[in-house]
């Protein structure tokens, strides 16, 4: 059976993080997540990445997009207490460098579809600022205008999976998520081609479009390097003349389920949902939004220009 699969993890309902209830959202300041056929990142490489925890556990990535904003992905998110932690390379084992903020509110996009994965974008606002250091600072956002070139290159990551078939219910020190946040190159796909090659592997009709508007491709189409469970919510970044963008946020991808057992679909790219297909929503939640009037990069907060 084949079947499109969402990226978050499942962990129990039960559980407790002391002084912090039983969900937390952790953004390490650097480094990047377990990615199929992935590598090490460098401290300090990635540092708008971010952990989404439930239980103390491992379930969602996320991107840091101005002191008191992270975006995620609308399916990671269910109700509950979090907070984020800021400035760390490992999610298993802690430094002396975490920094801690509450979440104060998660606004899920009322238009999310979790059939479709359509709009699949959280808004979550922290109750404290976070002050910004050489490990921990936001990534740039997109105009709604600009659309990332075919044949990009780009850089996902988190700590996801590092196997390409689940291991069943995730648990505490689970062996198949990463230790260190892991980096993967990868290439943007063509987004009519991506569509029908998704549409013809899902059998769907002439005219049903797996790949929306709001979403794009990218990875290999054959074989498969890119994400995996657990790395929902992270960012797909790309580079245009020293400046880092967020391209995309991990939502989807082909799996095939086989006697009982549930892996990647080889060929397919990853699926991930564009946020700026959505500024007009993040405008209209996030007060201290500050377009730039004909330019391609966004800033959030009128004293941080987008000039990473």
């Amino acid at each position: 059976m084949i079947q499109i699969f969402h990226l978050s993890l499942f962990v129990p309902k039960s559980g407790y993080l002391p002084g912090n209830g039983p969900l937390a959202l952790v953004t390490p300041g650097g480094g990047v997540r377990r990615i199929f056929n992935g590598q090490d990142a460098k401290d300090g490489a990635w540092p708008w990445q971010v952990s989404v925890q439930r239980n103390s556990y491992h379930v969602c990535g996320g991107v840091l997009i101005s002191e008191s904003w992270v975006v995620s992905a609308a399916q990671c998110f269910h109700p509950s207490a979090y907070r984020v932690q800021l400035g760390e390379n490992r999610i298993f084992g802690q430094t002396r460098l975490h920094a801690f903020s509450l979440v104060k509110r998660i606004i899920p996009h009322p238009s999310y579809d979790n059939v479709t994965l359509e709009a699949d974008m959280a808004l979550v606002e922290l109750k404290n600022p976070i002050p910004f250091t050489a490990a921990i600072s936001p990534v740039c956002l997109l105009d709604a205008s600009v659309h990332v070139p075919v044949g990009d290159t780009c850089w996902v990551t988190g700590w996801g999976n590092i196997f390409p078939q689940p291991l069943g219910p995730f648990i505490a020190g689970n062996s198949s998520l990463a230790e260190t946040l892991q980096e993967l190159e990868v290439v943007t796909v063509n987004a009519t081609i991506c569509n029908d090659h998704y549409r013809h592997g899902l059998g769907m009709p002439e005219g049903d479009n797996p790949i929306k508007d709001d979403m794009m491709c990218a990875g290999s189409m054959e074989g498969y390097k890119g994400t995996a469970w657990g790395d929902s919510g992270g960012p797909l970044v790309c580079e245009d003349d020293g400046t880092w963008y967020l391209a995309g946020i991990v939502s989807w991808l082909m799996t095939t389920t086989v006697d009982g057992v549930t892996q990647v679909s080889p060929g397919y790219p990853a699926v991930y949902n564009r946020p700026n297909a959505h500024n007009d929503w993040i405008q209209a939640n996030v007060p201290d939004w500050v377009p730039i009037p004909h330019q391609p990069f966004l800033a959030l907060g009128a004293d941080r220009p987008c000039d990473l």
